[in-house]
């Protein structure tokens, strides 16, 4: 009993962990930035292993300059992502599909 109750534990715990909004976050603007080449922002992420990912508030910059209103290239609302199951387990946020929900472009 006491076996079947830790390694109940052990699930939650690994999927708390794996489903950290921080981690998931941070992991997100990474993975964007090197995709696009430039700065990602990402206001809230939310992953769930049933729904997939959800990036809110996304803003891409050409540049270090945030602040700057010129410095906005692309800005969406919502990100609904696909992602490999395995490379999250693993710690890397692979990207197999991202549709922007609410997207503008600025040139």
């Amino acid at each position: 009993m006491i076996f079947l109750f830790a390694l109940l534990c052990s699930i939650i715990g690994t999927y708390l962990f794996i489903t950290d909004a921080r981690r998931v976050k941070r992991l997100a603007e990474t993975e964007l930035a090197k995709l696009v080449g430039g700065n990602v922002t990402v206001g809230r992420a939310k992953l769930s292993l049933f729904e997939g990912l959800r990036l809110e508030n996304v803003n891409i910059y050409i540049d270090e300059k945030q602040n700057d209103p010129n410095s906005m290239l692309f800005s969406s609302s919502v990100f609904l992502v696909n992602y490999d199951l395995p490379a999250l387990i693993a710690g890397k946020l692979k990207l197999t599909q991202i549709v922007a929900v609410d997207p503008h472009v600025q040139l």
